[in-house]
């Protein structure tokens, strides 16, 4: 921040936000303790040995420069306008209704030890996963704070929809088939399944197995994928599932994504939490030592589907 820019700031918040001078400490001083406190991501104690000030003086003109700072909500976050119906612009005459830029990003947090496992991101980093969207004059129009790190996209996705102050979805617009669509194209243009037919998939495959469908080297009896494409037609029609290639290659993910979890749960430090319905890691080390000599292609995949 250059010092033109704080100096509007320091007005705005002495104008709008009603900070007042208290005692010894002015306005720009009270102003920078809140921003390095923000932007350092450090303690009372740090502001108090830098500062010259006590721990409840920085406590206390913290908590004033950010109820000054809600004050200014007004001025600071606008409400855009939405795209209108006789829209000429080649850029935005096609988005009518848009939703705008949506997209979400993992902020680093602190957290509890025992909380580490579900802050945990795909990279190994504690953090939390911000759903944010965006007009189509940068501005922000809906934040989701709080999610875990280890939350999908997809999940955070039907939380914001699902509240009522939540992500408002214009009417008319199919939210399942433009998530799906834009799923399709981040994977390259594979089939993307639905839980609908992972469930069926594999209620299939217990009934198989129960009746003696696979041989004893592990895999199944021949004919056995054809049979399954036959009866997934027959519980999900018109659903478009081949033997080839699609449930063949479903089978061959789930086993290579099994010798992962295998391979973890037979690690020292991991365990299985069975009213979770996850696996768990004791310590930051002992997830840091699977990474480093076990981390392969496979194993990212594997994380990109949880996390």
């Amino acid at each position: 921040m250059d010092r033109r820019t704080f100096a509007v700031l320091c007005e705005l918040l002495r104008g709008t936000g009603r900070l007042k001078i208290d005692g010894l400490v002015s306005v720009e001083e009270q102003v920078c303790m809140f921003l390095h406190i923000l932007a350092h991501h450090v303690k009372n104690r740090t502001i108090h040995n830098r500062f010259q000030r006590s721990g409840e003086t920085v406590s206390r003109y913290f908590n004033s420069v950010l109820c000054a700072v809600l004050q200014l909500h007004n001025i600071l976050l606008i409400s855009p306008d939405p795209v209108p119906e006789n829209c000429t612009d080649e850029k935005w005459k096609w988005f009518k209704n848009c939703l705008g830029a949506l997209d979400e990003t993992f902020i680093q947090v602190h957290v509890p030890e025992v909380d580490k496992p579900r802050f945990r991101s795909r990279k190994g980093e504690i953090a939390t996963n911000v759903l944010g969207v965006c007009s189509r004059d940068m501005i922000f129009t809906f934040v989701l704070p709080g999610w875990e790190g280890s939350a999908s996209d997809s999940r955070v996705l039907r939380d914001a929809l699902s509240r009522p102050t939540g992500l408002k979805v214009p009417t008319g617009m199919d939210v399942g088939g433009i998530s799906e669509v834009n799923e399709q194209e981040r994977r390259g243009g594979r089939r993307v399944w639905t839980k609908e037919e992972e469930d069926a998939l594999l209620s299939i495959l217990d009934e198989i197995v129960a009746n003696g469908g696979r041989a004893d080297c592990g895999s199944f009896k021949s004919g056995t994928v054809k049979n399954i494409e036959t009866r997934m037609a027959c519980a999900i029609p018109n659903c478009g599932l081949k033997a080839v290639p699609h449930i063949e290659s479903k089978l061959k993910f789930w086993k290579k994504q099994y010798g992962i979890v295998y391979d973890m749960l037979n690690t020292s430090g991991f365990g299985w939490n069975d009213v979770r319905k996850c696996i768990e890691v004791d310590s930051d080390e002992a997830w840091k030592s699977y990474v480093q000599v076990r981390l392969t292609f496979d194993m990212i995949s594997f994380l990109n589907c949880f996390c």
